[in-house]
């Protein structure tokens, strides 16, 4: 059906197009955006939402709508994996932030992979470049303000992980680094360059105990990507298992089968480590397990 794309759009050039598919996955929904679709629906769908889109659509046939232009298509981060709704709506929210370097903030508990989402982004928006990642936790007034200053180049995602971690006291340094950076790279026409934020904590309930700056907040929070724990998405436990099995097969390491019982074992168990629980298990499993 992609193939088609260009001879519809030659003929009908304003047509807003809309696709249903069962095929939900990262790659189907980037590729509907990238291809000019005006909305990509998952099966099975609601018949509310896709009146919604629909009407959406014919309010927007006048609107001249942005295209990506000499962007070769590259194959997306295969590690990112599940089928669940809550994976879809990921899917789906990186689709419509690939076109533009808006800052994202990432929230999800430890182990969740908000490193990967990142980096998923980053490949998709920015050719593949420069991908820098600062622990925040790790950082004072002086460290931080050098490390982001030797990273501003353009096709670049800058990666700042654990946002919660710093300190109130370092708060306002950190907002007025950031505005003062953005001001660096309208001024010098630095292009392409995206932040990316994380955060393994809910802020706005670390502002409520008084441990995070709301305007602080505020600024990051342009494009928020909330990431579900694990208990959440339980029935992606399966394809990551898998997913985790040929990663040991890639690295010469004993491969075994999973019976099916066992997967309804690993369901009932809460994660709280998450994925990275989850693959630390299987591959501990592989090596020491006799059968």
């Amino acid at each position: 059906f992609f193939n088609e794309f260009p001879d519809i759009k030659k003929q009908y050039p304003n047509l807003p197009i809309i696709i249903i598919s069962a095929f939900s996955t990262l790659s189907t929904a980037v590729k509907a955006v990238k291809h000019g679709a005006f909305e990509f629906i998952s099966k099975p769908f609601d018949i509310k939402k896709v009146l919604q889109v629909t009407e959406n659509a014919f309010d927007e046939l006048n609107v001249k709508k942005k295209k990506l232009k000499n962007r070769e298509t590259k194959e997306f981060n295969k590690k990112l994996i599940g089928k669940s709704e809550p994976m879809l709506n990921i899917y789906h929210s990186i689709s419509k932030i690939i076109g533009h370097n808006l800052t994202v903030l990432i929230t999800g508990e430890s182990g969740t992979g908000k490193h990967l989402i990142a980096k998923t982004i980053h490949d998709l928006s920015n050719q593949n470049e420069n991908f820098f990642k600062i622990n925040l936790s790790m950082v004072n007034s002086k460290t931080i303000e050098k490390k982001i200053s030797n990273l501003l180049f353009e096709n670049s995602t800058i990666y700042l992980d654990n946002v919660n971690e710093i300190n109130i006291s370092l708060q306002p340094y950190l907002l007025n680094l950031l505005r003062n950076t953005f001001l660096k790279i309208e001024n010098e026409n630095i292009k392409n360059i995206r932040f990316i934020i994380s955060s393994s904590e809910n802020l706005m309930k670390l502002i409520e105990k008084g441990k995070f700056r709301e305007d602080l907040f505020y600024y990051l929070n342009i494009i928020p990507l909330y990431i579900p724990p694990l208990r959440e998405r339980k029935e992606d436990i399966k394809d990551l298992v898998e997913s985790f099995i040929i990663l040991n097969k890639i690295k010469n390491l004993p491969i075994k089968s999973i019976h099916n019982y066992a997967y309804k074992e690993l369901e009932n168990y809460s994660w709280p480590g998450n994925i990275k629980e989850l693959e630390t298990f299987i591959n501990r499993l592989l090596i020491l397990s006799p059968g």
